[in-house]
């Protein structure tokens, strides 16, 4: 049995380095380098086949999960609105019938008034005083892969080109 550093990624193709090695330095014939290319390229396969079977598993369990997720905020915010809507019918209850406290066996409901707040009507009526100024900058990215792909300078970026991915279907 072989070690997991040598049937990782790392430990097939180091293998199928050597090979190429003693192949060129003239230690395989190339009958016993055929037959050990053939099993390396198997391993290499099994790995890619046993990796790619990972991944989609691990990437379709991830949308599962994120798929519960937004199913539970939505069942959460639903409550949310409901306790709210409850809370509105008691307030409105207990205001209609004067009561500004209801004691239950398990804690009290009163009528409470709320802190001071602001109601901005119209915005344009507001002073300059009470305006902050947000500012927001953004860099447009495609902009600039386009000015350097049209072999302008754009101080501050470059484009890179020699990056690789892993494509999985």
């Amino acid at each position: 049995m072989q070690s997991n550093i040598q049937n990782s990624w790392y430990g097939i193709s180091n293998r199928f380095i050597e090979l190429v090695i003693k192949n060129e330095e003239g230690e395989l014939s190339p009958k016993e380098y055929q037959e050990k290319g053939e099993i390396l390229a198997q391993e290499l396969k099994n790995k890619g086949t046993s990796t790619q079977g990972y991944i989609i598993s691990q990437e379709a369990e991830i949308k599962a999960i994120k798929e519960e997720i937004k199913r539970l905020k939505e069942y959460a915010d639903k409550k949310e609105k409901r306790i709210e809507r409850i809370k509105s019918n008691v307030k409105d209850a207990l205001e209609n019938l004067g009561i500004q406290k209801l004691e239950t066996p398990i804690g009290t409901m009163s009528i409470a008034k709320n802190p001071p707040s602001v109601e901005i009507y119209d915005e344009s009526l507001i002073p300059k005083e009470y305006k902050k100024e947000k500012v927001v900058i953004d860099i447009d990215k495609a902009a600039i892969k386009d000015a350097l792909k049209n072999g302008k300078n754009v101080q501050g970026a470059k484009l890179i080109e020699d990056k690789t991915r892993l494509n999985i279907r």
